[in-house]
């Protein structure tokens, strides 16, 4: 987990820190700095965007 979360783009990891509510700044740091309900969060906003694109993706 620690290892795509540090190869994801950082664009994408501060769009999904920022759905999260989670301070975009943090963007850089590993996923373990993260407490268990900020994870939880960060989790739910990127499986929210997985089905934003597919939807797109789909329409397309």
């Amino acid at each position: 987990m620690a290892q795509s979360w540090g190869t994801t783009p950082t664009n994408a990891r501060r769009s999904v820190l920022r759905a999260a509510g989670v301070d975009v700044e943090r963007y850089d740091q590993p996923i373990h700095s993260f407490n268990d309900a900020e994870r939880a969060a960060i989790k739910a906003a990127a499986l929210a965007a997985v089905r934003v694109f597919e939807r797109v993706l789909n329409a397309v």
